[in-house]
């Protein structure tokens, strides 16, 4: 359908567009997003909130507005009436054991958004599992997803999940798929430069780890607080602390059996770093307080790794796209983020997924890779074995995933298709 209207459709993530430096799993997201929006609605303004609204208008042709607004609620209000529709998604947004404001977050601008007869979808969202999920959190969700238009989400638990949520509301549940599955790669060449600077070749046969901290959703009585806050007061528990340094020397002495054994190279890919440094483009990225660390996290295992001249670490800030390149060079992957897995798989890369939160162990039963799921706190050997399967096959892992991944790319495209129809509905 073709409608000569334009639309105003805000985007609305928990964690808000942080321009230079952010997860670059939410990133991937809110740019291919925005992209195929552009595509398929192209009379629409799209606004998200952002800490750097200047940036965000200029480089990607948005309504920025800033996060500020948040503490306006006249400002907040008047943008929330301009509103036609509001997509919340995507990433895992329902899971809360973790952090317990977290849903009541998700949900509050889009219900507020509702009360001005906006639309809302929810896109290529997730739901964790029971043990995941709070009594609250789960009470919260029965009395506000039938409020949405529609709903599609990335996996069949959660499509389980949400129809029983739903059930006896007019909103529709669909399974899709997570949206950024097919954003496109930067060229490679144009990387060339800056990962010289950082002295890192990727001529020789490389294993690329995307580390985090883990053991983090694991719920205490301090998880009213966000879990970086948490670990910047240093308020993890004392179990928790000795699993995660025991789980940094595993993937240690995982890097020397991979080097010695197959003579690879390993790269450590850091989702979410915590700024300070440059960019690919030799510009100054902003500091974050809250972020995982993976950056910090992934040189404390490297100093721990005996072979440490085999051994490199992304120390720049890469932009979701030049990860996507960087990546698609190495011979493997072994990933904790659960969009490690995504950008791996998605470039045609045979994947290790830790398996830490339930969204990890669903998305490579989707890729027909659950057999290389390992535990965080697994043993080494089952680390080890596992990547001997996997390095032993990943020429015919590789094809499975190219044929799989022109599947995953339509339910993607399908995602957007759910939107344009929600909207083009309720303005018909």
């Amino acid at each position: 359908m073709n409608d000569a209207r334009n639309y105003d459709i805000l985007l609305w993530k928990n964690k808000i567009w942080e321009s230079k430096v952010s997860n670059s799993g939410d990133l991937a997201i809110i740019r291919n997003t925005f992209l195929k929006l552009k595509q398929h609605i192209p009379n629409a303004r799209l606004h998200i909130l952002s800490d750097d609204p200047e940036h965000v208008a200029q480089q990607y042709g948005v309504v920025a507005h800033p996060i500020s607004i948040l503490a306006n609620p006249a400002q907040l209000l008047a943008l929330l009436r301009r509103i036609d529709l509001v997509i919340l998604g995507g990433g895992t947004v329902f899971q809360d054991d973790y952090f317990a404001g977290i849903i009541p977050i998700n949900l509050s601008v889009p219900l507020l958004a509702k009360a001005f007869g906006a639309r809302l979808v929810c896109n290529a969202v997730g739901v964790g599992s029971d043990e995941e999920l709070s009594r609250l959190g789960k009470m919260l969700l029965r009395l506000a997803l039938p409020q949405f238009d529609s709903i599609s989400v990335r996996d069949r638990e959660s499509e389980e999940m949400v129809e029983r949520w739903t059930r006896g509301s007019s909103t529709a549940v669909h399974l899709t798929n997570d949206i950024a599955v097919d954003l496109p790669a930067a060229d490679f060449a144009k990387l060339e430069p800056a990962l010289r600077d950082e002295g890192i070749s990727l001529d020789k046969p490389t294993v690329a780890i995307a580390a985090r901290k883990v053991f983090h959703h694991e719920k205490t009585w301090l998880y009213f607080l966000p879990s970086s806050l948490r670990h910047r007061l240093r308020l993890q528990q004392r179990e928790s602390k000795q699993r995660l340094e025991t789980f940094k020397d595993t993937l240690a002495s995982l890097c020397d059996y991979m080097i010695e054994r197959y003579g690879v190279q390993v790269l450590f890919v850091p989702f979410y770093g915590s700024g300070g440094g440059l960019d690919s483009k030799n510009e100054k990225t902003p500091t974050r307080m809250f972020t995982s660390g993976d950056n910090v996290f992934a040189r404390d295992v490297m100093g721990r790794v005996r072979a440490s001249d085999q051994v490199k670490v992304l120390s720049r800030a890469y932009t979701p796209e030049e990860l996507l390149a960087i990546i698609g060079r190495c011979k493997a992957m072994i990933g904790v983020p659960y969009h490690s897995v995504v950008f791996a798989s998605s470039r045609n890369v045979p994947v290790i997924g830790i398996d830490y939160v339930s969204k990890v162990a669903r998305y490579l039963r989707i890729l027909g890779l659950e057999d290389f799921a390992v535990e965080a706190d697994a043993p080494l050997s089952a680390f080890q074995s596992t990547f001997d399967r996997l390095w032993t096959k990943r020429d015919a892992i590789a094809e499975q995933l190219r044929s799989k991944n022109r599947e995953l790319s339509q339910l993607s495209e399908e995602n957007v298709r759910i939107i344009r129809e929600v909207l083009y509905a309720s303005h018909g």
